[in-house]
């Protein structure tokens, strides 16, 4: 198998617990022998893993919703859970997502459709919109990120 039918490949979507997933990018074209220049460096940089945490200004919450998000990135992948909190107390269970990184673009989806989130960096910060529920864009609203770890 060579190296452009794996990339190929892994673009090819599939359903993994009612998620719709791809496979990460096993390949980055480069010279046989080459390493990537400065890959561990731009790994850890651009890398989301870590805790995240926004309290949002969104109105039906009058200011006190909390955004605890925890996640795990490898490659092009990113998983982990997000609490939501509300003066300070879970309102309910951690909620599983999964999604991915595609031109700096992060999209996460949770099981069910219980919230879909998309966003990017910038400076440091994750900038996101957030929809509770499938289509319920009337009813999404923006949270900025900070890691605290």
């Amino acid at each position: 198998m060579n190296i452009e039918t794996i990339k190929r490949i892994s673009r090819r979507p599939f359903v993994l617990g009612g998620l719709l997933l791809t496979l990460t990018s096993l390949a980055r074209a480069r010279s046989p022998g080459q390493p990537p220049a400065n890959a561990t460096a731009a790994a850890e940089a651009d890398s989301l893993t870590g805790s995240w945490e926004s309290r949002s200004r969104n109105p039906a919450y009058n200011g006190q919703l909390t955004l605890r998000m925890t996640l795990r990135q490898h490659g092009d992948s990113v998983a982990g859970t997000v609490v939501l909190e509300y003066r300070d107390q879970a309102s309910e269970a951690p909620t599983d997502v999964a999604g991915t990184v595609h031109d700096g673009k992060l999209t996460l989806g949770s099981r069910f459709n219980v919230l879909q989130l998309e966003g990017v960096m910038k400076s440091g910060r994750l900038q996101t919109r957030i929809t509770p529920g499938e289509g319920q864009s009337a009813n999404s609203f923006s949270a900025t990120f900070t890691r605290v770890r």
